[in-house]
């Protein structure tokens, strides 16, 4: 075929791309979810971040078992993990592969200093800065030496990271 002419297979194929956010617009307008997802739209990005964090914190007194806190609470930990995820990897763009290791390390920490078979049992409160403080110099030892790898290499110091917690 010529250089003017199009394949068959990309016949219309620009059209189809130029007209994908207006498809996009008029299938989310109907019905009673495309409504509520653009009156939810229309509202200032800092009361729908008040609206989502008096939900979470209402959970729990809206439950009506354990169980429901249980999972809503695994689940704002999970959000939070993925959050981190993805400021590492989306936004900075390094491939680590041993990002859970140090929510492993700091689970673990936990367990041994709140664990009464030490016999220390000591309370959340004061766990929970230790924890963080603890990982992050961990964080810092392991990220100085690595801190010009790019690509494979980061990777690779990672992943044996994560295999070694």
């Amino acid at each position: 075929m010529g250089a003017g002419l199009k394949s068959l297979s990309e016949f219309g194929r620009d059209e189809w791309v130029a007209r994908e956010e207006k498809r996009r617009q008029d299938g989310a307008s109907r019905g009673r979810l495309g409504l509520l997802r653009q009156a939810w739209q229309g509202v200032d990005s800092r009361l729908r971040w008040l609206a989502a964090l008096l939900l979470a914190t209402l959970v729990p007194l809206l439950a009506s078992n354990v169980y429901v806190v249980q999972v809503a609470g695994l689940t704002g930990l999970y959000v939070i993990l993925a959050l981190g995820l993805n400021v590492v990897a989306g936004l900075g763009g390094l491939l680590d592969l041993g990002y859970v290791a140090f929510y492993g390390v700091g689970a673990y920490l936990y367990a041994l200093l709140a664990s009464p078979q030490f016999g220390l049992h000591w309370p959340f409160l004061l766990i929970l800065p230790l924890a963080v403080a603890a990982v992050a110099l961990l964080g810092f030892l392991l990220g100085a030496p690595s801190l010009r790898l790019r690509g494979d290499y980061l990777a690779i110091v990672t992943l044996g990271f994560g295999q070694i917690a």
